[in-house]
């Protein structure tokens, strides 16, 4: 039997057989290939002739060193651990490189959450006291309402293209509704109401009086054939004013309140705005004292019209139609109303986006603006005995508080 050195970890196998081919070693586990010409029989010298396991020949016999051994079988160990040391090493030199390339980072504080704050919504020039209808041709809605009245007992009057007329109260409940004459191609072109439980309804030149209880018709006012009612307001006497055509000029005519024509007045609108004024766009207006407002209420009529801005001023006669002053220029009136104070009430125009009221007092002084929702639609407007102003705006009827001054 031989004794042979590991070529892995130089521990002596100190026993070979002859038998055997590969043999292990007791230190390092490493197994070692002998072949069979290789080893050596029992007459061979002392120092054996080895191969590793790759079949290499070993030419040194290394005599068995335990310190030796011991500290072969730690080297693997050693290198394992510096090669370990040399990665970290070499990574931190990149790591070290790598920031001082990179430019330093200013460290930031997280901005504390803010609750979103609600933009606050504008406040109106107005207040909305009562707001009701609908869009339909059924009771108590509406299909394109045109004219409102207020009666003294808080009433509301509102017709419509379908030419009814209906009442509620003044809560806007639905009271009754009636049909008033005209064919497909008339429109309700004003509204009023008196003391005495009549509703004048302007149609086509003339003024229908009805009812409001019942609905039933009681008279029709005109002038004449040749006389075109275009307007009318109720006098605080009782008596009535109303525009009409006459010879293609403009005519204000007063009546007592038996209806008798007591005062005509022609062309008084014409004569002071020194131009012709359409006879269909004459809207008037007549304060405590009698005095009469005339406005060229260009948007409250259809058709093309050549007009300027000093055309379209209101203005300002004695209860005798003196002139007296014009006012409210830059406007574009589609309707005029007067309060018990004597303040003049202009809607400015029907179109989209501009739809607003601007007060005067009674000398022509600009004294408040009310503005509306952009793009809304008003119709027209009118006030009730405190002042509270009505407005139509689409199908929608609206009671707004009295403005303050």
């Amino acid at each position: 039997m031989k004794a042979v050195t590991c070529p892995q970890c130089g521990g002596l196998i100190s026993k070979v057989s002859e038998l055997q081919m590969i043999v292990q070693c007791d230190y390092c586990g490493a197994k070692v290939l002998i072949p069979r010409e290789n080893v050596p029989s029992q007459n061979a010298e002392n120092k054996p002739k080895l191969i590793n396991e790759f079949g290499y020949p070993i030419d040194q016999y290394i005599p068995f060193d335990e310190k030796q051994t011991t500290n072969n079988s730690i080297a693997p160990i050693i290198t394992a651990i510096i090669g370990v040391f040399g990665i970290g090493f070499v990574i931190f030199l990149m790591v070290i490189s790598n920031s001082k390339s990179t430019p330093e980072r200013t460290s930031l504080k997280p901005t504390p959450y803010k609750t979103p704050t609600a933009t606050p919504t504008p406040k109106k020039d107005y207040e909305v006291l009562l707001e009701f209808g609908d869009k339909g041709t059924s009771a108590g809605l509406f299909d394109r309402p045109s004219e409102i009245a207020i009666d003294n007992d808080g009433n509301i009057y509102v017709s419509d293209e379908t030419l009814r007329v209906q009442r509620f109260d003044a809560n806007g409940k639905f009271l009754n509704l009636w049909n008033v004459k005209g064919n497909k191609n008339e429109t309700i072109d004003k509204l009023a109401a008196d003391t005495d439980g009549n509703i004048y309804v302007l149609i086509g030149g003339e003024i229908v009086v009805y009812a409001r209880d019942t609905g039933e018709q009681k008279y029709v006012i005109a002038e004449s054939r040749k006389h075109y009612i275009d307007d009318f307001v109720l006098r605080d006497d009782g008596g009535m004013m109303f525009a009409s055509e006459t010879k293609g000029s403009e005519e204000i005519v007063q009546t007592d309140k038996g209806k008798r024509v007591i005062r005509r007045f022609v062309g008084i609108h014409s004569n002071a705005a020194e131009t012709q004024i359409p006879t269909q766009a004459v809207r008037i207006a007549v304060d405590g004292k009698g005095d009469i407002y005339s406005v060229y209420a260009l948007g409250d009529v259809y058709g093309g019209f050549q007009t300027n801005e000093e055309d379209l001023m209101t203005f300002h006669f004695t209860a005798n139609g003196k002139f007296v002053n014009k006012f409210a220029a830059g406007l574009v009136p589609a309707a005029i109303l007067i309060d018990n104070q004597s303040r003049i009430y202009l809607l400015n125009s029907r179109v989209i986006g501009d739809a607003k009221i601007v007060v005067f007092s009674n000398t022509g002084n600009e004294i408040k603006t009310i503005n509306f929702d952009k793009f809304e639609f008003i119709q027209t407007l009118t006030l009730d005995k405190q002042n509270n102003l009505y407005v139509i705006s689409g199908e929608k009827i609206r009671k707004l508080k009295a403005i303050d001054f």
